[in-house]
């Protein structure tokens, strides 16, 4: 669909306004950063609607019951879809991206954590993230083994127990 209409940004759906069907999880329809403001942010319609389990949209997408539909770009299932990634090119979105927050006071006692934690300043990327919640997800393999075997690729831990 993104190739076919030339389709790189939330505003370029407005050239297929009212052609698409649109699926999401029913509480995407519901929430105030959800369905109705990207339509009112991005003036949008679309041809229909289909509330779905996070767990079926891209089962649904793969197969053609839906043209689009809202990810996080951390899902597992992304680093295997054969799907666009579209731009927020109104940034209506604010970034999810965690981060860690200490107090001085801490900092201050145990100083000896400021070069341990500059050690994990951005060292998780977005890529790493899908890669390993899909070995999660879809290959079923134990959250802390995958987060291990990062952090031993990372250089951060040595073999031993978990």
């Amino acid at each position: 669909i993104a190739e076919q209409y030339g389709l790189q940004t939330y505003s370029d759906l407005q050239r297929v306004n009212g052609q698409l069907v649109f699926g999401a999880e029913y509480d995407f329809f519901e929430r105030q950063d959800g369905y109705d403001k990207l339509c009112d942010t991005y003036d949008l319609s679309f041809r229909s609607t289909s509330d779905m389990d996070m767990g079926l949209k891209y089962q649904a997408i793969n197969s053609g019951k839906i043209d689009i539909m809202p990810v996080n770009t951390t899902d597992g299932q992304l680093a295997q879809a054969d799907v666009t990634v579209l731009k927020d090119d109104k940034g209506m979105y604010p970034s999810y991206q965690c981060g860690i927050v200490v107090r001085q006071e801490i900092l201050d006692k145990y100083p000896e954590l400021v070069p341990a934690l500059q050690k994990l300043d951005r060292i998780l990327t977005e890529a790493d993230m899908q890669k390993m919640n899909y070995e999660v997800e879809t290959e079923k393999k134990e959250p802390a083994d995958v987060a291990k075997a990062f952090l031993k690729k990372k250089g951060l831990i040595k073999g031993g127990a978990r």
